[in-house]
């Protein structure tokens, strides 16, 4: 596992900015010293004389010691991001610091929406047996006639009975960087080169659900518990029995 974000989403609270230092003053001493603040892009809104105006967004991004974890807060949105994935247990922990500090403190009224997704990172073997590890549909034709295959990628999208939804993104890629475009640049550290000199292949697991419900930390941090029930549902069955063994996953 080379990344993993999540993210609640919730009412505006346009107000936020005046929250920023106790907000700052409670992640500092948990762990998260760092602060940075930048504007992004938002949304393209249209003005009474049919202009169209480009609106921004700031954000505050606090990191911890070692660079390799980050809550980002704006305001509509907590955001917890790790490159040290270990256990979910560690992931719910810090989703209840990040709520604790943020949506308890501004007084969310409801959650829009709850997303988890997940980087995972295959190598391909030397003798180029990807089929060994990874689901062969996953990464479309194999090869024919002394072809061989070079790229391959594939989306799937599916809907739960809950609501939700999960989309699979899965990838051959024959170097490059080890994050999807739309996560690049990262600010975070990796415990390795983000770039790979060799093939491999991304799998990139995004479960969400978009059902709205009054804002409360518990119910919260059961609905992210749902949806990384989802994301190891997928991966069990995007891999192979052979990588489930190898990699000692029962």
């Amino acid at each position: 596992m080379v990344f993993v974000l999540g993210a609640v989403q919730f009412d505006p609270v346009l107000a936020v900015e005046g929250y920023l230092p106790e907000i700052h003053e409670s992640l500092r001493k948990n762990g998260f010293p760092k602060v940075r603040t930048r504007i992004i892009p938002h949304r393209i809104v249209k003005t009474e004389d049919s202009k169209l105006l480009a609106e921004v967004k700031k954000q505050w991004e606090f990191h911890d010691a070692a660079n390799r974890t980050s809550i980002l807060v704006d305001q509509d949105a907590v955001v917890v991001q790790t490159t040290a994935y270990s256990t979910y247990e560690h992931l719910h922990e810090l989703f209840e610091l990040a709520l604790t500090t943020v949506a308890d403190r501004l007084e969310v009224n409801e959650v829009l929406r709850c997303g988890l997704r997940y980087i995972d990172i295959v190598d391909c073997p030397p003798d180029g047996s990807i089929a060994d590890w990874v689901q062969p549909e996953l990464l479309g034709m194999a090869g024919f006639g002394g072809f061989k295959r070079q790229l391959g990628h594939s989306t799937t999208e599916l809907s739960g009975p809950d609501g939700s939804s999960v989309r699979i993104r899965a990838s051959l890629v024959p170097q490059g960087i080890i994050l999807p475009p739309d996560l690049t640049p990262c600010d975070l550290a990796f415990p390795v080169t983000p770039v790979k000199q060799q093939s491999f292949v991304m799998l990139d697991f995004d479960h969400f659900s978009e059902s709205h419900f009054p804002y409360e930390r518990q119910t919260t941090l059961d609905h992210l518990a749902q949806l990384h029930d989802g994301v190891e549902l997928a991966f069990r069955s995007s891999v192979t029995p052979h990588a489930l063994e190898q990699w000692q996953q029962p």
